[in-house]
């Protein structure tokens, strides 16, 4: 009998301990650290291979020495940079936050490159003004953007009843990757949006307050997020009992609707109106518009068949998969918001998007990040109508995966 007594207590810790680790696994802040981590450990490793936090800016010739206008831009010839003739988008982020009334003097289209201004402010703003610490806040803000992001993301899983760990595939996204990499703005609009998008469904009473409030800060980091504040406030006006009618829901909602779209579209329209006074401009150009027939844009551009060939496997196919998936589910379970940001994000920026993005995978790529992030919003319905069968959304998730073969010399700072 002592024997035995003391038997049991042996067996039992092995169980408990077994569950305290279940419990630890299902935790989103692990997923949130893995990415944090996995990235914290690239740019250490590009920081040990001598890159200057200048590197990853991608700055160019041309535009650098454009102007004189700005005593803050200027060719260092200390910097070990990544300089090539013209440069990579993230260099004028960082001429914004340098220079915020001159850096209009060194760029190609200045109205439209204002027009995404959270990002180079907010890096401003952490470093206290001082420009030899811009370098620096640009890369901690898409660092913790994307691990926020994550978070934001496995939360809202655990919190639908699913696992946390999908939301590693929005963190390790190849595209938002090379945003990373390159001092872009979609890590930061990205991680707005899904933090709106938990707020939205966590929040309680002031739910369209905090959630119009994230969505409105995604707006001035990249419009094209707009998209999920539209599909979200339909999904305001259109929610409530389908017993009710749609006459009477949309009755009873249309005041949270027009306070959720205030917060979400005012201060957008409110600064693209101060970028019209003073550029003349609203930052919108017609090359970035979506194209009249079905995939046009990948057909239209002239990259290297390399990259042709990357865009048309990586992105297009894993686009069409989500994209006949969202209108099986639609077909099947009804319109949710979920599924109609899916919806029209594949349509938007895979389908319909224009050649200007589709001339290399650094562009479309990181477009398509917004594509991830509506399907794995839609994870949970989709796997519920499919009684868990996944097979066809794995198969997109791995044709996203595949640019890594070419990003992991870049992980490694070379």
């Amino acid at each position: 009998m002592r024997g035995s007594a003391v038997a049991e207590p042996v067996r039992g810790v092995p169980e408990r301990g077994l569950q305290v680790l279940r419990r630890s696994a299902s935790e989103p802040w692990l997923v949130a650290a893995l990415v944090l981590v996995l990235y914290a450990v690239s740019l250490f490793a590009a920081y040990h291979n001598g890159r200057d936090a200048r590197w990853f800016i991608k700055i160019g010739q041309h535009f650098v020495l454009l102007s004189h206008a700005s005593p803050e831009i200027r060719l260092d010839p200390r910097c070990n940079c990544d300089l090539s003739q013209f440069g990579y988008d993230g260099q004028f982020s960082y001429y914004i936050a340098l220079d915020p009334e001159h850096a209009r003097y060194y760029m190609d289209d200045p109205a439209y490159r204002y027009g995404r201004i959270l990002y180079p402010a907010a890096a401003r703003v952490l470093a206290l003004g001082r420009s030899d610490l811009v370098p620096d806040t640009l890369i901690l803000i898409n660092l913790l953007a994307l691990a926020g992001g994550t978070l934001a993301l496995a939360v809202w899983l655990r919190r639908s009843g699913f696992s946390p760990w999908p939301a590693l595939l929005f963190g390790l996204y190849p595209g938002l990757f090379v945003s990373l990499q390159r001092d872009l703005t979609e890590p930061l609009a990205y991680a707005l949006v899904a933090l709106g998008i938990y707020l939205f469904d966590a929040a309680g009473r002031r739910r369209l307050l905090w959630a119009g409030i994230s969505f409105g800060l995604a707006a001035l980091a990249r419009e094209t997020t707009l998209v999920f504040a539209g599909t979200y406030a339909l999904g305001v006006l259109l929610g409530g009992s389908p017993g009710d009618g749609w006459r009477r829901r949309v009755g009873e909602n249309w005041t949270g609707v027009v306070l959720f779209l205030d917060l979400a579209l005012i201060p957008t329209l409110l600064y693209r109106g101060f970028l019209f006074v003073w550029l003349g401009q609203v930052g919108v150009p017609a090359s970035n518009g979506p194209t009249l027939i079905p995939l046009q844009g990948l057909f239209a551009s002239t990259p290297h068949p390399s990259e042709h060939l990357t865009e048309a496997f990586c992105i297009v196919l894993p686009g069409l998969i989500c994209l006949a998936l969202g209108a099986w589910a639609v077909i099947r379970g009804g319109w949710t918001k979920e599924l109609g940001a899916l919806l029209l994000c594949d349509l938007l920026f895979v389908v319909f998007l224009n050649g200007h993005s589709y001339e290399e995978f650094f562009a479309s790529g990181r477009i398509a990040g917004a594509v991830v992030l509506a399907a794995l919003l839609s994870l949970p319905r989709f796997l519920r109508l499919s009684n868990g069968t996944s097979g066809w959304l794995w198969t997109a998730a791995l044709l996203c995966y595949l640019p890594w073969y070419a990003l992991l010399p870049l992980a490694g700072g070379s």
